[in-house]
């Protein structure tokens, strides 16, 4: 389940949850992560633009989330 924390005003996944992270930056040109960015948004899968777990900007189609 992914949740909003008013809070902190990121999202918070479970870790039970399968998700693919995908970090921006780290070893892809910034190209080469929009590409994959697109084909993540069109599937099931979390893009996640930090490199922490559990607090993250999260784009998910299927679970209709805004980006923050």
């Amino acid at each position: 389940m992914v949740a909003y924390s008013s809070s902190t005003g990121k999202y918070q996944a479970s870790l039970h949850i399968p998700i693919k992270f995908v970090f921006l930056g780290e070893y892809k040109s910034y190209k080469e992560a929009e590409m994959e960015k697109k084909q993540l948004l069109e599937t099931n899968v979390v893009y996640v633009k930090t490199k922490q777990c559990q607090h993250f900007d999260a784009f998910s189609h299927d679970l209709s989330l805004n980006a923050l």
